[in-house]
């Protein structure tokens, strides 16, 4: 998953957390089949794209300026849900494709 050296305890430990109580959700658009993962954080619902980015502050300070981090403590969640089976799964019109991700967004 990630190597371990680069682990920061506290965010794996804050992905479980957040994995254990069900704060994952897997999006599957129809018919199209699109997937985005989001997971509830302490402040917004937080949009991952391909398991490697996050929109979230701390992967953009600590993870894309500083690359000090391989990942956010909602990548990590969404890695140990996927290994849990604990995350929530929506199958929602492509039609509204475009309103989710401008929530996402906060657009």
């Amino acid at each position: 998953m990630f190597q371990k050296n680069q682990i920061k305890i506290s965010r794996f430990l804050r992905g479980l957390k957040s994995a254990m109580e069900g704060r994952v959700k897997k999006y599957i658009f129809v018919p199209s089949g699109i997937i985005r993962w989001v997971v509830t954080g302490e402040k917004s619902d937080y949009l991952t794209i391909e398991n490697r980015f996050c929109l979230c502050e701390d992967f953009f300070l600590n993870g894309v300026i500083k690359r000090k981090i391989p990942a956010c403590y909602h990548l990590f969640a969404i890695q140990l849900a996927k290994t849990l089976d604990t995350f929530q799964e929506f199958k929602i019109s492509d039609k509204d494709y475009d309103f989710y991700i401008n929530e996402w967004l906060l657009l």
